[in-house]
């Protein structure tokens, strides 16, 4: 029965016809399941990849993607939209896959050839995941490309200002940022929240958009039972 797990059940009498029915119904729903576990094992296995040999940035690219979820609430977005930005953020980074590692884990500050490297990882990225199927790889591939332009428009690869950066882009921008602030590295110690706070606010209006830092504020409380909810053990 259904507590044993059956997905369906047909009354009897029934025909043939209707029992064939029933079967393909299941069966393409098992098929859609195991194509919706396969599109999510793709979206880690990139999102990952994307943050190369770097372990403490294990955790960060998933738990910014639920702060960008709830920011983009916050503005207005539908929650499947929302639920879709938050699919997608992960691979905002996927083009570092194209940096060399050896820049990457550079421990020192990088020479200006390899500060032009690293900045051909957002076109990189967004050449990568525009071939993907589906609304979370085609919003992935234009967060990849803008997530490091500026508000100013001091940003890269375009130079891009204001509202001609795709808001998607500027949601991830403001998670991503204060995610990284109170994210331990291996080069600094975790933020306060406070503190991170005003790093956000002196970035409002430069860097990030003014609009989406107070959207942020407002949003806190929720933002910091994710992060408490991260951070604890699991029971």
């Amino acid at each position: 029965g259904l507590e044993a797990g059956a997905a369906d059940y047909v009354s009897k009498p029934y025909s043939p016809a209707l029992l064939k029915a029933r079967i393909a119904t299941q069966l393409k729903l098992a098929e859609n399941a195991r194509l919706a576990q396969q599109y999510r094992d793709a979206i880690h296995l990139l999102g990952t990849a994307g943050q190369g040999q770097d372990a403490d940035t294990g955790a960060h690219i998933w738990r910014m993607a639920v702060y960008a979820r709830v920011l983009a609430e916050a503005v207005g977005w539908s929650p499947q939209q929302a639920q879709t930005l938050q699919d997608a953020a992960p691979l905002h980074d996927a083009g570092k896959i194209a940096v060399p590692g050896s820049i990457l884990q550079k421990p020192d500050s990088l020479d200006e050839h390899e500060r032009s490297v690293v900045r051909q990882h957002p076109q990189a990225g967004h050449d990568l995941l525009r071939h993907g199927r589906g609304p979370v790889f085609q919003l992935a591939a234009e967060i990849a490309l803008h997530h490091h332009e500026c508000w100013d428009g001091s940003g890269y690869p375009d130079g891009l200002s204001g509202d001609a950066i795709p808001e998607s882009a500027r949601i991830v921008a403001v998670a991503d940022v204060f995610d990284a602030l109170c994210g331990r590295r291996a080069y600094k110690a975790p933020w306060t929240v406070e503190d991170a706070m005003r790093k956000l606010d002196s970035m409002a209006g430069k860097q990030l958009e003014p609009r989406l830092v107070q959207h942020f504020h407002e949003a806190l409380p929720q933002i910091l039972q994710i992060k408490d909810a991260w951070e604890s053990p699991a029971a």
